[in-house]
């Protein structure tokens, strides 16, 4: 992980969320892993010196009135399930708390996971009203005879508002379901890093559940992350077929089948549409994972009149030959009559040393991205990103009396039979326009 990243993340924390009024405290507990397996090397450093060093930014790009508390398990004694440390209690982000002892880790010990995430709930216990986010990086499982699961599980029903994520950092199948089940049982999210490029954009996510205030009521703010089991109650589904949707894993799964809304047809199954009304002017942001296999997979955020009148940005895919070809596209219709905008190069990026992104790949190539539509007065600006902090603009459309529209998310094979996937929404978030 080199000073360049940790940059990065310190960039988009400050400029690339929105900054709003905080409703109530908002606690971060860090619990890190430093057990012996942490030892271990990944794209030639040690793994625990990259997860000391963006961790570190991340404390540090913290809300400043945002409180930190740090814990380490298995540093001090190699046999010894008590190993755990509180690094920093709960108290104020200075990075003269935490630093230095962070910094100082050596992997050494065993991984009480489960011991570690008591010793939080013994804090949480005396704060029932006050937002508090717990983060576990961890690169192995509870080797101490604890069940995690049942600890994050009593966590949430203390009655304290708390949200246990975790960032599972090169780690096996096996693995990663013994601690996808603590973020789901602690009301969290998981996140995969098998890489130091993946570990930042894993902490990113993490960091916005911390700057995401709680908007005042009638303020246009809407963010849902679809945790749980269900689908909101602000969401309407048009032409719905109930055996290609569902809310698992914090995300919308849309499955890709035949149908569609462009020009005269209408036979597109599942139309998620917002039953909000949006602000004068704002701007939308989702994060989408797909893999586009066959001719005309498609996903996309959209702006819905009716199915003749709609603004449409997402990501389409078309084989070429044992490849497909990418891209993203920015459409509007009205009337009837479409008007596409698509994003031209096939290779964008690469300057200061910044990896190049290639819209050609295999058709089991995943990819994931950020799209942000934008509209100010009756113009609107597409925007995608491929790592949530770099925007590339597509393009501009104008469109007129668009009042009474909504929030939409679909995903199409179009009006052909190809291959059916899985459109994955991570999150949709609706704000005023700054």
């Amino acid at each position: 992980m080199t000073k360049r990243v940790v940059a990065a993340v310190s960039a988009v924390l400050v400029a690339g969320l929105p900054v709003l009024a905080r409703a109530q405290a908002t606690n971060v507990h860090l619990i890190l892993d430093a057990s012996g397996s942490m030892a271990g090397r990944i794209e030639g450093r040690g793994k625990i010196d990259i997860a000391k060093e963006v961790l570190l930014g991340l404390l540090g790009d913290l809300p400043p009135d945002a409180r930190v508390a740090v814990t380490a398990y298995g540093h001090r004694r190699k046999d010894d399930c008590a190993d755990i440390e509180t690094l920093a209690p709960l108290g104020p982000r200075a990075p003269e708390r935490f630093a230095e002892k962070i910094r100082a880790l050596r992997p050494t010990g065993m991984t009480p996971i489960a011991a570690a995430l008591e010793a939080v709930g013994r804090d949480l216990a005396g704060r029932p009203s006050e937002r508090n986010v717990v983060v576990l990086v961890s690169d192995g499982v509870e080797t101490c005879k604890g069940d995690p699961c049942a600890v994050a599980r009593q966590l949430r029903a203390t009655g304290a508002e708390v949200r246990v994520n975790v960032i599972g950092f090169d780690v096996k199948a096996e693995e990663r379901r013994h601690l996808e089940c603590i973020a789901d049982a602690g009301g969290g999210k998981y996140y995969s890093a098998a890489s130091a490029r993946e570990f930042r954009l894993a902490a990113m996510e993490v960091t916005r559940q911390v700057a995401q205030a709680q908007p005042a009521p009638g303020a246009g703010t809407f963010r849902d992350e679809f945790e749980g089991t269900k689908l909101g109650p602000s969401w309407k589904i048009l032409k719905e077929d109930k055996n290609r949707w569902a809310v698992e894993g914090g995300k919308l799964l849309i499955i890709t089948q035949k149908g569609g809304i462009w020009k005269k047809a209408d036979n597109l199954k599942n139309q998620f549409v917002l039953e909000r009304d949006l602000p004068a002017d704002y701007v939308v942001t989702t994060k989408l994972a797909t893999t586009l296999r066959s001719q005309n997979n498609w996903a996309a955020l959209l702006i819905h009149l009716d199915k003749d009148h709609y603004l449409q940005l997402g990501y389409w895919g078309k084989p070429w030959g044992n490849n497909v070809y990418r891209r993203p596209f920015f459409a509007k219709e009205v009337a009837g009559e479409p008007n596409v905008l698509e994003f031209g190069p096939r290779e964008v990026g690469g300057e200061a040393g910044a990896p190049k992104i290639d819209f050609m790949g295999p058709r089991t190539s995943p990819e994931t991205i950020w799209l942000r539509l934008e509209k100010r007065g009756s113009t609107f600006t597409g925007a995608f990103s491929m790592d949530g902090a770099r925007w590339h603009k597509i393009g501009d459309h104008s469109m007129l009396r668009m009042g009474g529209a909504r929030l939409g998310l679909m995903a199409s094979n179009d009006q052909t039979d190809g291959a059916e996937v899985a459109a994955e929404f991570d999150f949709v978030e609706v704000a005023p326009a700054p």
